[in-house]
């Protein structure tokens, strides 16, 4: 389909003396219609505007030259009010214009006021990620724990095995079944810890990918949250000193363990007191089962959490989109009315 030409300021000039010749008012909606329905308006307007500021200052001379003097007062006295009215007119679409500037204006305040309750939002999620990484440390601290006392346990069933060799048969074949049943407690244990950390590794590497993501979107609409994240920054800084701390005490505590291993070589007397030592065994087995129970309660709970944290980074994403969308849709309107 071939394109309209575009509209030219003659084509403008001679609709506008057309409507003038018909005693018909000079307006925008007038030059459109006499046009044909071409071209844009806002094209129309700036050669309407141009047109009357020649008319203005050459008079007359611009109508063609066969128009009876006669009616020359009256189209420069219809042409008055014309002016007159385009004027007034020009006046009212620029009062609407001022207002639906301020309206807008009052828009973009309420978008500036919804932005700084995202911020508020964003620090609390901020602070529910610090909350998390303390728990986690916590998680890792019991973990460590568990893995020292069931070191402790192995040194002790070794020398437990070393030292029944002597005994009874019974007492043996006791041995055994407890040593089986400890090694299953022990592969079940280590398969689920494997388990709970390949959750935590993957629930660090969302927690990192959302963080990245948001401080992308905040970074684009709010440089103002600049502080903000210095101060995380400042957190995370401190929270990897912590860890180190606290690491460093895990070395500590081996290093206790290790003198406590040494001291247990001492057990090596305590032979009449075996059947008591495989009595407290038992104990510390049932203990340690409830505590392989705690520990897979805690990682179900801590599942649960990343879930909820998951949704609620979604959410947040949602709504920053959308405030995006409506930003750039307020930017092209205060572009079309100001063209």
């Amino acid at each position: 389909m071939d394109r309209q030409a575009p509209i030219s300021y003659e084509d403008v000039s001679r609709a506008a003396t057309r409507l003038i010749g018909r005693g018909a008012k000079v307006t925008i909606d007038a030059l459109y219609e006499q046009l044909g329905r071409r071209g844009s308006r806002t094209t129309i307007h700036k050669h309407h505007k141009t047109f009357l500021k020649t008319f203005s200052e050459q008079g007359m001379t611009m109508l063609p030259s066969a128009l009876p003097e006669a009616l020359v007062p009256l189209v420069e006295d219809f042409w008055n009010q014309a002016v007159l009215a385009a004027g007034v007119g020009f006046d009212n679409e620029r009062a609407d214009y001022d207002r639906r500037i301020a309206e807008l204006g009052g828009a973009i305040n309420q978008r500036a006021e919804r932005i700084q309750q995202l911020e508020t939002l964003l620090d609390e999620r901020e602070t529910l990620l610090t909350q998390k990484s303390q728990q986690l440390d916590q998680r890792d601290r019991t973990i460590g724990d568990l893995e020292r006392w069931v070191e402790g346990k192995e040194a002790e069933v070794g020398e437990l095995k070393h030292d029944k060799q002597a005994l009874e048969t019974r007492l043996a074949e006791e041995r055994v079944h407890w040593s089986e049943r400890y090694d299953a407690a022990k592969s079940d244990w280590d398969r689920q810890r494997g388990q709970l950390e390949h959750d935590i590794a993957k629930t660090r590497e969302q927690m990192g990918a959302d963080q990245i993501k948001h401080e992308r979107l905040v970074d684009h609409w709010m440089l103002q949250l600049d502080d903000a994240r210095q101060h995380i920054s400042d957190l995370k800084l401190r929270h990897h000193e912590d860890r180190e701390r606290l690491q460093g005490e895990v070395r500590l505590e081996k290093a206790r363990a290790d003198r406590f291993a040494t001291d247990q070589a001492k057990l090596e007397k305590r032979i009449d007191a075996l059947v008591s030592d495989c009595e407290q065994l038992e104990h510390g087995r049932k203990a340690l089962q409830e505590k392989l129970v705690a520990s897979d309660e805690a990682r179900e709970q801590l599942a649960e959490n990343n879930r909820v944290l998951a949704r609620d980074s979604e959410a947040l994403e949602t709504e920053m989109d959308a405030l995006s969308q409506t930003n750039d849709k307020l930017g092209r309107d205060i572009e079309r009315l100001r063209s």
